[in-house]
């Protein structure tokens, strides 16, 4: 349901102060490029930079699977399939930090990607070493 989803950010973004502290205004920008993504709609290039120096900056802090599941697909919608591969493999190999499985969007929506094939054996738990 977008509509309501739209309706919902807007109350987050406008009335919860927590949500003018950065790691959360980028929360909310993931949620936004989804929005994009269920309305086809284009994305926007201004978001676009402000998701890849979000995730410069915070792509090793932990809890960020849905920044970068966001920044895979609107790079991928802006026609840069390379470098969201690039950054998806790089965040998989060497940044993300929980030990818990990657998350549900993250896995689903870049489940083509082939950052997965040579990291399956990390995220199922068969890596040697």
């Amino acid at each position: 349901d977008l509509e309501s989803a739209r309706k919902f950010i807007g109350t987050m973004r406008e009335h919860t102060p927590l949500y003018e502290a950065p790691r959360y205004r980028m929360t909310l920008l993931a949620y936004d490029q989804r929005l994009h993504a269920g309305d086809s709609r284009a994305v926007i290039d201004t978001e676009l930079h402000s998701l890849l120096q979000w995730h410069q900056l915070a792509k090793a802090f932990g809890r960020h699977d849905d920044e970068m599941e966001a920044l895979w697909v609107a790079l991928n919608a802006h026609g840069e399939g390379a470098l969201a591969t690039e950054l998806l493999s790089e965040y998989l190999s060497h940044h993300r930090r929980e030990r818990r499985g990657p998350g549900y969007l993250l896995r689903r929506n870049t489940a083509g990607d082939p950052s997965w094939a040579q990291l399956l054996p990390k995220y199922l738990g068969t890596q040697t070493a």
